[in-house]
C-alpha cells in the first residue's frame, strides 16, 4: 500500500475562514499527479500459469486486478467554533476512504455560508460522527 498509519485526535476551534475553498475538508482521495491513487485500478502480475488443455500447452500471464485504496486511517477529528465564508459550494467535505473510513467526526457550532450569503453544502463520503450545537450547513453524518 502506498500510504499507511494513521490520523487521530486532532482538534481544530476558533477559527475564522474568509473565502477559503472547502474550509472543512478532508480528502484520502486526492491525488494531484495520478500516481499511486486510492480508487485506481491497476493490473498487477500474479501467477505465471501452464494450461494444459486437450494435449496443448498454454502458457499465460495471469494478473490481478487490484483496486488500491488509503491505507490511512483517520478518526477523533474535532471542529467546532469554526465561522466564515466559503470560496466553493462545498464548505464542509469528508472524501474518505472505502477501506479506512473516517470514524469520530465531531462537529460543534460550525456557521459557514457560501460567497453572497448563499447556503453552502457539506457532503460526506465514508465518513461518521455527529453533529451538535449549531452546525451550518447541515451536517451529511
Amino acid at each position: 500500500m502506498p500510504n499507511s498509519g494513521s490520523v487521530t485526535n486532532v482538534s481544530f476551534s476558533r477559527v475564522t475562514m474568509n473565502r477559503v475553498a472547502n474550509p472543512i475538508l478532508v480528502d484520502q482521495n486526492y491525488c494531484p499527479r495520478n500516481v499511486d491513487c486510492p480508487g485506481n485500478v491497476r493490473l498487477l502480475p500474479y501467477i505465471y500459469m501452464q494450461l494444459h488443455v486437450i494435449d496443448r500447452l498454454y502458457n499465460e500471464l495471469c494478473c490481478c486486478v487490484c483496486l488500491q485504496s488509503s491505507g490511512v486511517q483517520i478518526s477523533d477529528l474535532s471542529y467546532t467554533d469554526i465561522k466564515g465564508l466559503s470560496a466553493t459550494p462545498v464548505a464542509v467535505k469528508f472524501n474518505c476512504s472505502g477501506t479506512n473510513p473516517c470514524s469520530g467526526i465531531k462537529l460543534r457550532n460550525i456557521r459557514l455560508r457560501y460567497r453572497h450569503q448563499r447556503p453552502a453544502q457539506a457532503k460526506c463520503q465514508n465518513a461518521g460522527g455527529f453533529a451538535s450545537g449549531e452546525v451550518t450547513p447541515p451536517s451529511c453524518f
